[in-house]
């Protein structure tokens, strides 16, 4: 009950006071104890604005707060992570990682033959699981697509898990299959052949090409139109409608599927076969697994793990500020309503 509803029924039982007479009596009743029950209901009413002016008064700000800022950000519908999604990336990922390690660990030092069992196994998992998770397999891919912000944080943190968790699966069924690992683990040359530096900017710019074509082929964006931008800032809410949906979450037709899959999988073997100096990893969770379960950390396997996240971070930006201008721009016009308007006129020129 409102405070105004409360006011206004007080006044009411004012009202019956006054204008009731005294001095008339009701059929079963007396004077004396209409003025009671009126003098009752009045009480009551009192004690009930009281009581609710108290309630108002006990709220902790902080609580209020936490409710009203902290908890709809984990309330939000974006933001909590679907089940399925998540059990898919770990399934997708352990196939993937299985199918290649498999690959590598029974190709008897053929770089071809362990290339192509990554490539098909990727198209399969990509074509089965990108309606479910988006097909990710890959923590690289997933921390450019936490860049972009077209995946929530937390189900971000999920991926990541689920896809470790996935790759040391499939190592471990690799190496109660084949009966050893040993030839699916990364390993760069000796240093006189390739130095750690040069390993790094193989591996930084293989992984820069490999989701910088994911981006391109699976990505579906919606983009901003500069135009209808005023001199008001636009809040967030209304600027993350416009932006890109999830990772291939696109118009998932028979065709267009395939397609996507296709990209993706010959951009991986492009990659293998110009990467043949580290191995072309690309992925950490693939170079994770294999050396967690055979315990082979030797000495610049960092590479492998900080090598491939730069170069995502680094296509995710190229996605955001070249291959998707307008999305850029009104990002910036949100943030600078002047910078908008040498922007606007800028476009007259086009």
């Amino acid at each position: 009950m409102s405070r105004s509803q409360k006011g206004s029924r007080y006044e009411e039982e004012l009202h019956d006071e006054q204008f009731d007479r005294p001095g008339t009596k009701k059929k079963g009743s007396n004077v004396n104890l209409d003025d009671m029950e009126r003098g009752q209901r009045k009480e009551m009413v009192a004690d009930e604005i009281e009581l609710e002016d108290n309630k108002v008064q006990d709220v902790d700000p902080v609580a209020d707060s936490v409710s009203k800022n902290i908890l709809p950000y984990f309330t939000h519908p974006d933001i909590i992570f679907d089940w399925r999604a998540v059990l898919g990336e770990f399934v997708g990922t352990m196939l993937f990682i299985l199918i290649g390690t498999l690959s590598s660990q029974w190709s008897n030092g053929d770089y071809i033959r362990g290339s192509l069992g990554h490539i098909f196994g990727l198209i399969i998992v990509i074509h089965v699981f990108a309606p479910i998770s988006g097909a990710h397999v890959n923590p690289a891919v997933t921390i450019a697509v936490l860049v972009t912000r077209n995946i929530g944080i937390m189900s971000g943190v999920l991926y990541l898990c689920a896809q470790c968790l996935g790759a040391t699966v499939a190592s471990s069924l690799t190496l109660w299959i084949a009966g050893g690992i040993d030839g699916a683990v990364f390993i760069l040359p000796a240093d006189d052949v390739v130095t750690a530096l040069r390993g790094f900017t193989s591996e930084l710019l293989m992984t820069f090409m490999f989701v910088t074509t994911i981006f391109g082929a699976a990505v579906k964006v919606k983009h901003l139109n500069t135009q209808s931008y005023s001199s008001a800032p636009h809040t967030a809410s209304k600027m993350v409608e416009n932006e890109s949906k999830i990772f291939l979450e696109v118009n998932f037709e028979p065709i267009a599927k395939i397609v996507a899959a296709l990209y993706i999988g010959l951009a991986l073997g492009a990659n293998a076969m110009a990467g043949a100096l580290t191995g072309a990893c690309m992925n950490p969770a693939r170079a994770l697994g294999p050396m967690l379960i055979s315990w082979s950390f030797y000495k610049h396997c960092w590479i492998y793990y900080t090598a491939p996240f730069l170069g995502a971070i680094l296509a995710a930006l190229m996605f955001e500020f070249v291959l998707t201008p307008n999305k850029a721009c009104g990002r910036i016009c949100n943030l600078c309503p002047k910078t908008h308007q040498v922007m606007k006129l800028g476009q007259m020129w086009k």
